[in-house]
């Protein structure tokens, strides 16, 4: 018996051990993910997935569009969506335990 479709997971940064550590965090907690190190891909993958993801994290260093203007367009329009904001300053989740953390907080 199937347990059901895995929530889907998007993850957004160019720094690729924190991208990562994130996916291998996210799967491990029994997400699918999706994951670019483009603000630009991002925009197009939430366009296209937004509606089916439980989750985005996102990076502070994306080029073309900075991270928290990522995470506030996520907000406006997938309300729904929780934000995992990482690599913005000394608090921001950089281990598995502490992504695992801000996304119990974001749920």
């Amino acid at each position: 018996m199937s347990a059901g479709p895995r929530p889907r997971a998007l993850v957004v940064t160019p720094d690729g051990p924190a991208r990562r550590l994130a996916v291998r965090t996210l799967e491990a907690a029994g997400y699918n993910t999706l994951e670019t190190d483009d603000s630009r891909q991002a925009l197009h993958l939430l366009i296209d997935h937004g509606e089916r993801l439980a989750v985005a994290v996102v990076g502070a260093q994306l080029p073309i569009m900075a991270g928290h203007h990522l995470a506030d367009f996520v907000r406006r329009f997938f309300p729904q969506l929780p934000v995992v904001e990482i690599g913005g300053g000394e608090a921001s989740p950089f281990s598995a335990e502490t992504i695992l953390e801000e996304l119990a907080r974001a749920s």
